[in-house]
Order: C-alpha cells, then sequence, then structure tokens
C-alpha cells in the first residue's frame, strides 16, 4: 500500500525533530510553563517527554502560522497524550484542534 494522503479545510501545523542530545532541562525552564518544567525534573526518559512536548507545541504554533514567536507555554502539555484545543486567533474560533504526536512511524 502507498502512502496515505490527508486533507483538511483548516490549518494543520508539522514538527520533525532529530532526537539528539540537547540541554533538556535547561530548554524546558526556558520555554515551557513552569509546571511543564517542573514534571520534566521528575521524568525517568527526559528525552522521549521532552520530544513529545516540544513538538506538540511546535506543531500548534505553526498551525496558528506564528512560529516560536508566538511562545511554547501557550500550549500546556502536562495532561500528556492528544490534547484537544480552540484558538481565537484562527478565522474560525469554533473550530476544535488535536495536538498529538505520532512515534515509530515508517517512511517505507
Amino acid at each position: 500500500q502507498g502512502p496515505k494522503t490527508y486533507a483538511s479545510p483548516a490549518a494543520v501545523g508539522v514538527d520533525l525533530e532529530e532526537r539528539r542530545q540537547r540541554p533538556f532541562l535547561r530548554l524546558a525552564q526556558r520555554y515551557f510553563t513552569e509546571t511543564e518544567a517542573k514534571m520534566l525534573e521528575n521524568e525517568e526518559k527526559v528525552a522521549e517527554k521532552f520530544f513529545d512536548m516540544w513538538t506538540k507545541k511546535e506543531a500548534w504554533l505553526k498551525t496558528l502560522g506564528t512560529g516560536l514567536s508566538g511562545g511554547l507555554a501557550s500550549l500546556d502539555t502536562v495532561a500528556g497524550g492528544d490534547i484537544e484545543t480552540t484558538s481565537q486567533d484562527l478565522r474560525d474560533p469554533d473550530l476544535r484542534y488535536v495536538v498529538s504526536t505520532l512515534t515509530d512511524t515508517p517512511l517505507a
């Protein structure tokens, strides 16, 4: 079976990150909410959780069209899993979004 194609009438944001060593806790303290940074400090798999949180935040900001200047702390990812959200900044304020992380998806 070939690649799948999806269409959406709404804005879609995607973020891909190369999983490499970074100063995860320092980045979280600078860019995440206080609750997220504290949660990450107690996390056993810091890198995995950091990338889960970071990619959701960056994809959300791309959906809004703001990029990083929109503020990584504008989406709280403490709950984990899929995050349902809306935004007053978009053309349709009643439109609901789901922010998810996809992992281990083969490209071929």
